[in-house]
């Protein structure tokens, strides 16, 4: 996989995640809560309603150029949120209560 530019990465956390985006989010924090371990990339894109994986990637990769998401490339379930992406999680949860 290439690297991401930093400039790309400054650019990125100026912006607001995508709905599709704080989605896929939402989903990886509710299952970390409620099993203990975030989903698989397979897992996460079927709860999604994707038909593929890749379908997945542009999302994980925009959370992570925007500081919400962490990926450990070594483990299947490496998807982690950030501090800020929990934060965000349970803001938007907070919203989806009212």
């Amino acid at each position: 996989m290439t690297p991401i530019p930093p400039d790309s990465r400054r650019l990125a956390r100026n912006r607001p995640p995508t709905e599709r985006q704080l989605r896929a989010l939402r989903m990886i924090g509710r299952r970390i809560r409620l099993l203990g371990e975030p989903p698989t990339q397979p897992e996460l894109a079927q709860a999604l309603g994707l038909r593929q994986v890749r379908s997945l990637r542009s999302r994980i990769v925009g959370l992570e150029l925007r500081g919400l998401l962490t990926r450990n490339l070594y483990t299947t379930r490496g998807l982690r949120p950030t501090e800020d992406g929990w934060r965000l999680i349970d803001q938007t949860a907070a919203r989806r209560d009212d």
